[in-house]
């Protein structure tokens, strides 16, 4: 095979290895998108369920930042910016804190003010009104908990893969950085 490219046959191979390292530390990416489009999904359902049955409106809409700023984080990462990582790892600290909110003020509605679509169901079942909200607190404090366990391992993940990114950037010699950058960014809209 001739070597009569604008790049040698050792300098191909540079850029085969350092993509295939790239596509590992690009991993939080995927996660990412998908983590965002679920939450935006969960976020629009919420926002059209508080125009029904009242409430939950802030919640939609904070879920919907969280989307949007989980978008941002993943563009910055594509373009090999270790400070995308930083955003994602902070986005998963910031829903932990949406959803731990909610848990929070579902729990204190459930004691203070029972749902009363919630009475014919104690009757029916043959629960008591204490019982009800006892069941209430265990399990939003136990989503609570939960979220609050996999978002701070998810964020303890992106925050590292920052790291790694930072590492990586550092270490490749920039012309290949820039192949590299070209081939990962999204494309730009030309107008």
């Amino acid at each position: 095979m001739s070597d009569t490219g604008p790049l040698s046959a050792e300098q191909k191979e540079q850029i085969v290895a350092a993509s295939t390292a790239l596509h590992a530390l690009l991993r939080p990416t995927r996660v990412a998108r998908a983590n965002a489009w679920t939450i935006a999904i969960f976020g629009v359902l919420t926002i059209l369920w508080g125009l029904v049955a009242g409430g939950g409106l802030v919640v939609g809409a904070a879920l919907l930042a969280v989307a949007w700023n989980e978008l941002r984080g993943v563009r910055r990462l594509r373009t090999l910016d270790p400070e995308g990582a930083r955003i994602l790892g902070w986005n998963q600290v910031i829903l932990a804190a949406v959803v731990g909110g909610y848990c929070a003020a579902a729990i204190m509605n459930a004691a203070a003010a029972p749902d009363p679509s919630m009475a014919e169901l104690e009757e029916l079942a043959g629960f008591s009104a204490d019982l009800v909200a006892e069941i209430t607190m265990v399990v939003y404090g136990g989503v609570a908990v939960l979220v609050a366990i996999v978002q701070a391992l998810l964020a303890r993940w992106h925050l590292r893969a920052g790291s790694r990114l930072a590492e990586f950037v550092a270490e490749t010699p920039p012309w290949i950085v820039e192949v590299l950058r070209a081939s990962t960014a999204p494309p730009t809209r030309s107008a």
